[in-house]
């Protein structure tokens, strides 16, 4: 099932450079990453995506409104580096539940957590490590695109101990 999400990212892109190309803008590849990848891929519906939220590219809510993900786009042909990483990590911070953000130029997606990109940013591992197209290591690739599933964020009402559970693994970052 993960290979299959993985490769669902990649048709998506390949769908994006087939459609895009250098001359396009980085909003053309936001609005095709949106269409091919966070919609038909990880399953986000409309409702719960906002474009420009506090200067990010995409913002993904949860069915509280918070946001959970956030996405940097560029343009096709960007070559991504640690600089855009720490233009993700700025915006990632602007908000408390952020459980993982992503890069993507329409060509690759790069999932990060946030101790991913403070270890990029610390130059402790590369922003090449974690490509869907080339990952180093397969399954903490489909480890970071699980995180970017809509699914993830649903929430269940059965008991107060899936409830719980899911504050546990959603809203970590959360300090009172």
């Amino acid at each position: 099932m993960r290979n299959m999400l993985r490769a669902g990212v990649i048709e998506g892109l390949n769908r994006i450079m087939e459609d895009l190309d250098t001359q396009d803008s980085e909003s053309d590849v936001r609005e095709k990453f949106i269409n091919e990848v966070l919609k038909k891929v990880f399953g986000w519906p409309s409702s719960r995506i906002k474009r420009e939220k506090k200067r990010s590219d995409v913002a993904c809510l949860d069915e509280w409104g918070n946001v959970v993900v956030v996405i940097e786009c560029k343009k096709i042909g960007t070559n991504l580096d640690r600089q855009h990483v720490e233009q993700l990590k700025g915006y990632c911070d602007k908000w408390p539940f952020v459980k993982i953000g992503a890069l993507t130029n329409g060509e690759d997606l790069f999932p990060l957590t946030m101790k991913d990109i403070s270890d990029i940013i610390n130059r402790s591992k590369c922003l090449s490590d974690f490509s869907c197209r080339k990952p180093k290591d397969q399954t903490m690739i489909e480890n970071r695109l699980e995180l970017l599933k809509a699914k993830k964020y649903e929430i269940p009402f059965h008991n107060i101990k899936e409830v719980a559970k899911l504050f546990r693994e959603n809203y970590w970052r959360l300090t009172v």
